[in-house]
């Protein structure tokens, strides 16, 4: 169907240009006062059109408009009384059911073209909907692998798992600043050690100037991880998370 006037989408509504529309119908009166003329016969602001601006690039300026939903736009169609008002409102009925078509799940379309276009849309909305669950059960699985077992994880390989907006360096200064580990190293607090949050590990590191030396690791163990969850308002499974608090 060709386009006559343009159908656009203001808050989630479909929404006509009264510009574009005046223009369409050819009405003598300029804008202004061809539109106050036209909302004396009933409609209501912020229901039937809302204010808004337009810039016209040939007179490089904002110039006031209104956005009318498709009723309003079909009822001043209609009371222009005249060939090019009557095309605008059948033109605005077509287009409301192409609209309606749209929502419609494809097997209570009706035409086969458009029935067929609605069901490849559906697939592929379906393609990408497993393909994210999918994504997720890895993800979750993961965590629920590291929750069931003993088995710890170092600073880094946290922030990762719980998908934090930062990484291993960032993490370690929030640690920091809340008290949880001491203000000038990356090691935890005695007290958050005794709850089972964190470990530490000694391992021996060899080098060429200063040859074996000692070096602490921290590690998160599995209750750690679901106080960092339950502390970092992570969205990563937190109902299996925060049952071991």
């Amino acid at each position: 169907m060709q386009e006559l006037i343009k159908i656009t989408e203001h808050n989630g509504e479909n929404v006509v240009s009264a510009r574009e529309l005046h223009k369409f119908l050819e009405a003598s009166e300029r804008f202004s006062a061809w539109f106050e003329r036209q909302i004396q016969y009933g409609f209501t602001e912020n229901e039937d059109y809302v204010g808004c601006k337009q810039f016209n690039t040939l007179a490089n300026q904002e110039l006031i408009d209104y956005a009318l939903t498709l009723d309003c736009a079909k009822e001043i169609s209609m009371i222009q009384k005249s060939e090019k008002g009557k095309k605008a409102r059948r033109y605005f009925l077509d287009c409301e059911k192409i609209l309606k078509q749209k929502l419609l799940p494809s097997y209570q379309i009706e035409n086969p073209v458009e029935r067929a276009k609605k069901w490849i849309q559906e697939q592929e909305k379906v393609l990408l909907l497993e393909k994210q669950i999918k994504h997720n059960e890895v993800k979750i699985n993961f965590i629920d692998r590291v929750i069931a077992s003993d088995d710890m994880i170092d600073i880094g390989q946290c922030a990762k798992v719980l998908e934090l907006p930062f990484g291993r360096n960032t993490l370690f200064k929030e640690l920091r600043e809340k008290g949880i580990f001491f203000k000038n190293k990356n090691e935890p607090k005695q007290a958050f050690i005794e709850r089972g949050y964190f470990k530490l590990k000694e391992a021996f590191i060899e080098t060429n100037t200063h040859g074996t030396i000692s070096v602490i690791k921290v590690l998160v163990t599995q209750r750690g991880l679901g106080y960092l969850s339950t502390l970092f308002e992570s969205a990563q499974s937190p109902k299996k998370l925060k049952k071991i608090t």
